[in-house]
């Protein structure tokens, strides 16, 4: 169930996507009455308005976890930065190109904390984050070399 939950985010922008993407002009109109007249092609309206909903729908996401929980882990307050930061761009410079950016950040990101967990800290950063679902034992001497 917390998959889905963390991919409630991801499927709202492809559903979300695909509905407007079929009436084009429908959600440019639409867009436009929502930003005060303004001018929005058929051809951008479906990202910006999926776009907008990740936005809203991280945001939620993380406020949900804030309430439930008490406590947001790392790994979502780094996508909800990242989902407002290059949402909030792709919304004011009407360019797609940015959103399209948060996964690959975002997987690096993952990586670099990992690397550094290893080579810096000497901490399995999977093992940290997984402490609480799993108990696994440490390696030995023969299983590393």
């Amino acid at each position: 169930m917390k998959f889905l939950f963390d991919l409630f985010p991801v499927l709202l922008f492809f559903i979300t996507f695909k509905v407007a993407e079929k009436q084009p002009e429908a959600a440019a109109s639409w867009l436009a009455r929502l930003t005060g007249g303004d001018f929005v092609a058929p051809a951008q309206a479906p990202i910006l308005i999926a776009t907008g909903v990740v936005i809203l729908a991280t945001l939620v996401q993380v406020l949900w976890v804030r309430l439930r929980h008490g406590k947001v882990d790392r790994m979502l307050w780094f996508s909800l930065a990242l989902v407002v930061l290059l949402g909030g761009l792709t919304l004011a410079f009407r360019d797609e190109r940015f959103i399209k950016w948060k996964p690959t950040l975002l997987y690096w990101g993952f990586a670099v904390a990992m690397t550094a967990g290893a080579l810096i800290f000497k901490k399995n950063a999977i093992k940290s984050m997984l402490s609480k679902q799993f108990e696994l034992p440490e390696p030995s001497v023969d299983e590393m070399a």
